[in-house]
């Protein structure tokens, strides 16, 4: 389960990316991850494995996160 702050941080990054401020999204997005957030480790990966966030395609990258995003709980499937 995520913790309120963690929740608060992702909420952030999602609205910033909403609102095309990538460099402040990313921030957030990751500042998350490296913290245990699985959501946001699931959201990163997914960026670099389409080259979102403003982010280069990364499929290395991509597959680490998603397996981080696994090991916290949450995940694709």
């Amino acid at each position: 389960a995520l913790d309120e702050i963690g929740e608060k941080n992702l909420d952030f990054a999602l609205l910033c990316r909403k609102q095309s401020q990538m460099i402040l999204a990313r921030k957030y997005l990751t500042r998350c991850a490296n913290n245990g957030n699985g959501v946001a480790m699931f959201h990163l990966g997914f960026a670099f494995l389409r080259g979102g966030w403003g982010l280069n395609l990364d499929l290395k990258s991509a597959t680490e996160w998603f397996k981080k995003s696994g090991d916290y709980g949450y995940g694709a499937g």
